[in-house]
């Protein structure tokens, strides 16, 4: 197993060294006089790319061009950016015409020619005069508000009525996205079992923090469903449990000193939800199943004082049987960040009790909540 993780790995990294290469795509700037120069741009994610563009010479020099440097810049095929230097920022286009409207997080801008109405600085009404010279005021009142989908229906509307042909610079999503990641973090269980006068040795919470490790794939659908994957992983985990009892009794005490080694194998599986974005972050919950397999290795060593004599008992080997295999839910939310190649993902998990005792009348609830990171080389299929 150490082998096939060992060659996985270097397959993973060798996949992230190659996208390393791949930062710069096809793309253009705007001159200040509107000349359009075409060249290799870096591909940039989040506030990046709302702050500069670098473009890449035929002799492999860089060059850093900030908004009050450009009118704009663009991927061919791909998404288009307009400066807003009273901003100092490039604001993604919407829809570029006669009348374009362009995004930066929740801030608008509508441009027609040289003219930029800042509509969160300048307010809605700043652009209704505008807006009637061709429209209908119930149409302009329906539609002019601080809501990305509304104001794109009504730009569209007004190239429409201008019959001035328009563009829409949505960015291509891909049919099929596939993640395929090392996942690593802890884990905090609790055993806890029922009373038993036959096992009294093993009343109280077993507790144990724990590393795990494993190898994830996820699956999505870009073009036909947004937020929404699904996600297959293999965890490997360890943990030892140790637990101190004391039994009174009228002649004796007897004290208790249990050790309880598990070895874990996980097969998680689970539906991610991630609707939000965040200034390139996206939020997301995780609902899934487990399959598990465990085995288990106990020892309790067992010491009785009757008045001042000492005697140690017999160690027991094994007091308790484990269920082989089991199922269960789990719930989950974590933080994911998407550049162009490598995804990395922050989560917390909860996973329900179960029990894990295939001992008669005596029932082992194990219960773990999970911390841990997930980092992804990201294929896509168009």
């Amino acid at each position: 197993m150490k082998n096939i993780l060992a060659a996985l790995l270097a397959f993973f990294i060798t996949h992230i060294s190659f996208s390393q290469n791949d930062e710069f795509t096809d793309g253009y700037i705007i001159t200040k006089d509107a000349k359009i120069v075409f060249g290799d741009l870096a591909y940039r994610g989040g506030k990046e790319a709302h702050t500069s563009c670098i473009l890449k010479a035929k002799n492999g020099q860089l060059t850093e061009y900030f908004p009050d440097e450009l009118n704009g810049y663009g991927y061919v095929g791909g998404v288009l950016y307009n400066a807003v230097p009273s901003d100092a920022v490039f604001a993604k286009t919407i829809i570029k015409g006669s009348l374009s409207l362009s995004q930066y997080e929740n801030k608008f801008y509508l441009h027609q020619s040289d003219q930029l109405y800042n509509l969160n600085k300048d307010g809605l009404e700043s652009v209704r005069p505008l807006l009637e010279s061709c429209l209908t005021t119930p149409e302009i009142n329906k539609n002019l508000k601080f809501k990305e989908k509304a104001l794109r229906q009504l730009v569209i509307s007004f190239n429409q009525c201008q019959n001035a042909d328009f563009t829409s610079f949505d960015a291509k999503k891909p049919d099929v996205q596939m993640e395929y990641g090392l996942i690593a973090g802890f884990t905090k269980t609790s055993l806890q079992f029922s009373e038993s006068y036959q096992y009294e040795y093993l009343q109280g919470d077993f507790e144990s923090s724990d590393p795990f490790y494993g190898l994830a794939i996820n699956l999505s659908l870009p073009k036909t469903v947004r937020g929404l994957s699904f996600q297959q992983e293999i965890q490997f985990t360890n943990s030892s449990r140790y637990n101190f009892q004391t039994s009174e009794r009228t002649t004796e005490t007897k004290y208790y000193d249990t050790w309880i080694e598990m070895k874990e194998m996980l097969f998680p599986f689970s539906a991610k939800y991630a609707p939000w974005d965040i200034s390139g972050f996206h939020p997301y919950i995780q609902v899934g199943i487990t399959y598990n397999t465990l085995s288990a290795e106990s020892l309790v060593q067992t010491t009785s004082v009757r008045g001042n004599v000492v005697t140690p008992e017999e160690d027991r080997e094994n007091p308790f049987d484990v269920k082989e295999s089991n199922l269960t839910t789990w719930y989950g939310l974590g933080l994911t960040r998407e550049f162009k190649s490598v995804k990395t993902d922050f989560f917390v998990r909860y996973f329900s009790g179960r029990n894990v005792s295939n001992t008669a009348r005596l029932q082992a609830q194990n219960s773990r909540m999970s911390f841990g990171l997930l980092i992804s080389y990201i294929q896509v299929f168009y």
